[in-house]
């Protein structure tokens, strides 16, 4: 006869490992139908630029409402020339064209730079559910669908083929063969085994499905799908307050420079401001840290699908305002996962006569061809320049300021 240690613990397996497969595809389900069927749009939080009203980790839902019907104080979601925002109206101002909002995010010291018209809300921020985002972005990635759905479902299969092949088992599923909890242990499992296949399929398209939560990252709010990004390129510090020494690895993100003064990022290496790379760089591979520079994203929240062409704006110039002198920037474009890179794709820019007479700044854009590749979540994305050997000079390079905005920039893709 079963003791009730171990009929407890019987049951208490039996219940979890039938149980905890079918919640997980219930709830996924749910976080990617429910939400659209309510008129709602979800986000995930995965920055603090809203706190404390969104918080890192929590769900945001958005509804659709008339813009006549928004007042100081709601926070909506709308579409900027970089993607989707989502921050506090502050002020509502009327024109012959019709309203425009002022926004500004609760954490931020200032107002958005530009307004928002009415044909650009998105949303209206509605309700928000305290760490659900968190979950649902474990839930649906790879290790959370093992670990929450494929582990329990093959413990359960060993079981069950250990059961009906009359192989040793443990006391406990020995001592059950009979007892009622065995019973219904038996009988989930081949309930439970039916089921899954059954949703199989349906859990794929609900995966994908929810590729299409947003996240609000840095003020910024932008799908794990193809909306646009631009990421730009920064010192460290940034915002740049000082001269600096050279540095192999820089940040790269999607806040836009606010810095007035472009200093030099280099002082080991020249007394000019912004940064010098030497002529010769042989490729991604290039280890000479005088002859590259690579700036690289924080560890991505949701995967980033990269398609079609994507750009590379940057401002740079032959060293000493070289006259009459060809230039060469190569750039690739590189998924790190931590020890490793991918490349992912790459471009150059050449001019044979780069200063054009001009002793400043030139902008230049870097196209890299053709990409359908999705950078994972838990990698980073990583940009690297060199100068090329058929470059008639070494080059300097600008960034991190209001005036020289370089930046890495990832169109919406239908």
């Amino acid at each position: 006869m079963l003791n009730p240690p171990r009929k407890n613990k019987l049951e208490l397996i039996a219940t979890i490992l039938a149980a905890l497969p079918l919640c997980c595809m219930v709830l996924l389900a749910l976080l990617a139908v429910a939400p659209r069927l309510l008129g709602l749009t979800p986000l995930v939080v995965v920055s603090a630029s809203m706190s404390p009203a969104l918080e890192m980790g929590d769900m945001a839902f958005m509804r659709r409402t008339d813009a006549e019907l928004l007042s100081p104080g709601n926070v909506i979601a709308y579409d900027t020339p970089t993607g989707l925002s989502t921050h506090r109206i502050v002020g509502i101002e009327g024109s012959e064209t019709g309203l425009t909002f002022r926004t500004k995010g609760d954490r931020n010291l200032t107002s958005d730079p530009l307004p928002v018209g009415t044909d650009s809300v998105v949303g209206r921020l509605v309700m928000r559910v305290p760490v659900l985002g968190s979950v649902a972005v474990f839930v649906r990635s790879l290790p959370g669908i093992i670990l929450l759905i494929v582990v329990p479902l093959v413990v359960y299969a060993a079981m069950f083929a250990l059961d009906r092949a009359g192989a040793k088992r443990p006391a406990f599923m020995r001592e059950a063969q009979h007892h009622p909890a065995g019973r219904r242990y038996r009988v989930s499992l081949v309930v439970t085994g039916a089921v899954a296949l059954i949703v199989a399929g349906a859990l794929v398209r609900t995966v994908a499905i929810m590729t299409d939560t947003q996240s609000v990252a840095a003020n910024t709010v932008a799908t794990a799908t193809c909306f646009p990004r631009t990421f730009y390129l920064h010192n460290n510090p940034t915002p740049p307050v000082v001269d600096t020494n050279s540095q192999t690895n820089l940040p790269l993100d999607q806040t836009a420079p606010i810095a007035t003064t472009l200093y030099n990022y280099d002082q080991d290496r020249d007394a000019f401001a912004g940064l010098l790379i030497a002529k010769g760089g042989s490729g991604a591979s290039e280890s000479d840290p005088t002859k590259y520079q690579a700036w690289r994203t924080a560890v991505l929240a949701e995967d980033q699908c990269l398609r079609g062409d994507i750009t590379f704006s940057v401002w740079a110039a032959i060293k000493d305002w070289g006259a009459d002198k060809a230039g060469q920037v190569n750039v690739f474009l590189r998924d790190y996962n931590g020890s490793t890179y991918t490349e992912i794709g790459n471009g150059s820019v050449t001019d044979a006569n780069w200063q054009n007479g001009t002793s400043t700044w030139v902008a230049k854009t870097v196209t890299i061809n053709g990409l359908n590749y999705t950078v994972a979540a838990g990698n980073r994305i990583d940009v690297k320049i060199t100068v090329d050997a058929s470059s008639e000079h070494d080059m300097w390079f600008a960034y991190d300021t209001t005036s020289y905005p370089s930046a890495l920039n990832i169109p919406k893709f239908d």
